[in-house]
């Protein structure tokens, strides 16, 4: 929820940090315009000869349902990664980034594991898609498939949250897939509420250039133009507004994880090992502490010491310790 900065005769006014979710969105799709439309090119031109292969293959073997068509999720995964790529460093803010670097970074650096994803993905759209089909034609005949169409629906939702965060995270981290695939699915749920809104807005997308189309349908050059058009911009407008809605928990997990590691790693050392990494100023402001420690009070008094209470006699037999280690230096 935007803060209120002030009202001028009425008015609410805004810093641009501070502004309701869908005009800033707005005005960094503006801003990244350019950077934007070369990265759906990087995409688009590969991923269209391979659909369109594919697609062709489908029609003259007499593929009804279209699967030879559907493997274009597989093969052109690893290029959609490179497009989320870019779109996740624009959604951070990150505008310096050369788009055909990191696009070329992900491209190859985790094109294997956009891959996997793809794979995964593949079966998961034809079941969904055409469980959904089935259930809304016989609904025609049983209205009691309705509550069956609609549990598919719930399905798809989740599947699509999950996709929300998998691919961000693929292209964000070099850890495992273990650990995307587990996060992706938590962030799904527990970021519901963000997810929603971030589908609303996907939806709205969907909703503009499916009126579009109904206004070209009525002469066929003009929805070829019209769809020819629209390529050029719809899959990293798709790709940017998922990530506007998902980076910053996304950085905010990984970020949080990382930190417990640091701390486990921390927790694993021994007081000789995180002594000889303390910085000398480090170390002599410590001694200050444990010395003013050791100068007043009584052995049984709890002080608040490094974020938890310990008792003076303990922190004084750390004095002790340190002393110790000068003394043997």
């Amino acid at each position: 929820m935007a803060k209120k900065l002030k009202t001028t005769k009425g008015k609410k006014q805004y810093s641009f940090e501070q502004r309701p979710g869908m005009i800033k969105l707005c005005k960094s799709y503006g801003s990244n315009f350019k950077k934007l439309f070369c990265a759906n090119l990087l995409f688009l031109i590969p991923s269209g000869i391979i659909a369109g292969v594919l697609t062709w293959l489908s029609i003259i073997t007499g593929d009804n349902l279209m699967l030879l068509a559907f493997l274009s999720i597989i093969f052109c995964m690893p290029f959609f990664g490179g497009l989320t790529k870019v779109t996740a460093e624009l959604a951070r803010g990150n505008r310096d980034i050369n788009v055909f670097e990191t696009f070329k970074e992900a491209l190859i650096g985790k094109g294997l594991r956009f891959l996997l994803i793809g794979v995964i993905l593949y079966p998961f759209t034809i079941v969904s898609l055409y469980s959904f089909l089935l259930y809304y034609y016989m609904s025609k005949e049983m209205i009691t498939m309705y509550l069956f169409m609609g549990l598919c629906g719930i399905f798809i939702v989740i599947i699509l949250f999950i996709v929300f965060y998998l691919c961000s995270l693929a292209a964000s981290t070099d850890k495992g897939m273990k650990y995307v695939f587990k996060n992706s699915f938590y962030l799904s749920f527990y970021k519901a509420r963000y997810n929603y809104r971030t589908l609303l807005r996907l939806v709205l997308v969907i909703a503009i250039v499916a009126l579009g189309e109904y206004l070209t349908s009525f002469n066929l050059v003009g929805n070829i133009v019209y769809w020819c058009v629209i390529l050029l911009f719809l899959p990293a407008l798709v790709s940017f507004v998922i990530n506007f809605g998902v980076i910053d928990f996304i950085d905010r997990k990984i970020n949080y994880d990382s930190g417990i590691k640091r701390g486990l790693e921390k927790m694993a050392q021994s007081p000789e090992e995180i002594e000889k990494q303390r910085t000398p100023e480090e170390t002599q402001r410590v001694a200050e502490n444990l010395q003013r420690i050791a100068e007043s009070g009584n052995d049984d008094d709890y002080i608040f010491h490094n974020g938890k209470m310990v008792k003076r006699s303990v922190l004084i037999k750390e004095l002790e310790r340190q002393e110790n280690l000068e003394d043997g230096k």
